[in-house]
């Protein structure tokens, strides 16, 4: 595995996606409130700007299977998701659809979409948003956020969450509307879902119930073995392949929590005190005693325990020991 970084500004948003050919990315660039979109060339770094800055969110992003459309999920103050076409190198985007969710499939074929509307339910609709018909209907007190089109089209893959919060990868035929489960382990979040192009496995972007943290991962199909593509303690978020699949592009959010020092709330003196990385030092809770240590979580392949450090660094030492997350210290 060869990994290549692809931007530099440091405020991608949490959506991208990488055209068939593998020469263009689309992502999502934040600043003062504001999202734009924009596209680069993978070869030379190469980039434009083709939607400004508005006050709204692109909660999707996808290349049309010929290359030359860009399709998003749009939401505005009300938050409910519109679809829209924008050509590859910027022009007027065209209204698709209304009320989808983030994430939306291709047919093998390029033909139609695949979409879920008010989590509940998936449509299908030709590639111009015409002619929806309702696909599969989700079971009562379910949820779903994405889904993948099997590449020889007789059926699609979605994670749908049922009333315990959990994750299924679920299968749905589109003959006569069966569905049965992908046997893997359930899945805390998803926030990408792709099927290889010769069927035999999944990629997807999500966190399990053990780590807690977002990585990427291959699901062999149908077995439903599951391997790790990345392996850190990095966050991962969406992914796009390319038609060859021999490249992905991804989203990679590093998170750095540390405990700091701010005497009398005066910032220019702040100190930090920690020094741990991937561990999210503190954000399980902070509390400080009254002679002046301070006792904070770090977290620890899934769960939290309690540590303690003086104020000046020292001494910083775990606190607690057990097989329990131990939150909130007051």
């Amino acid at each position: 595995m060869r990994l290549s970084k692809l931007t530099y500004e440091g405020r991608s948003s949490n959506v991208v996606a990488i055209s068939p050919d593998g020469k263009y990315i689309a992502y999502v660039l934040k600043s003062d409130g504001k999202q734009a979109m924009m596209v680069r060339q993978v070869s030379n770094g190469g980039g434009a700007e083709i939607i400004p800055p508005a006050d709204a969110d692109y909660n999707g992003l996808s290349f049309s299977p010929d290359g030359n459309s860009i399709y998003y999920a749009y939401a505005k103050n009300d938050m409910v998701n519109d679809l829209y076409e924008i050509p590859v190198l910027g022009g007027s985007p065209r209204k698709i659809l209304s009320n989808l969710g983030e994430k939306l499939a291709f047919s093998p074929d390029g033909q139609k979409l695949a979409y879920i509307t008010a989590q509940t339910s998936i449509m299908i609709s030709d590639i111009k948003g015409e002619s929806p018909q309702l696909s599969v209907n989700f079971p009562s007190g379910s949820r779903a956020s994405q889904l993948t089109w099997r590449p020889d089209g007789k059926s699609i893959v979605a994670l749908v969450f049922s009333s315990d919060e959990k994750g299924y990868l679920t299968e749905f035929s589109l003959a006569d509307g069966s569905q049965k489960q992908i046997p893997t382990p359930p899945w805390d979040r998803a926030t990408g879902l792709r099927f290889l192009a010769d069927g035999s496995g999944l990629i997807l972007a999500g966190r399990d119930f053990d780590t807690q943290f977002a990585q990427i991962w291959f699901i062999s199909y149908p077995n439903g073995e599951i391997k790790k593509i990345t392996n850190d303690l990095n966050t991962y978020i969406d992914l796009s392949l390319t038609a060859d699949n021999k490249s992905l592009v991804t989203i990679k959010n590093e998170r750095l929590f540390n405990i700091w020092i701010v005497p009398d709330g005066k910032t220019e003196k702040a100190k930090k005190i920690t020094f741990e990385e991937g561990k999210d030092e503190g954000i399980g809770g902070i509390t400080q005693t009254l002679d002046g240590k301070i006792i904070y979580t770090v977290r620890k392949a899934g769960l939290f325990d309690l540590w303690v450090v003086n104020q000046d660094g020292s001494d910083n030492h775990q606190l607690v020991f057990n097989k329990n997350s131990n939150m909130i210290p007051i």
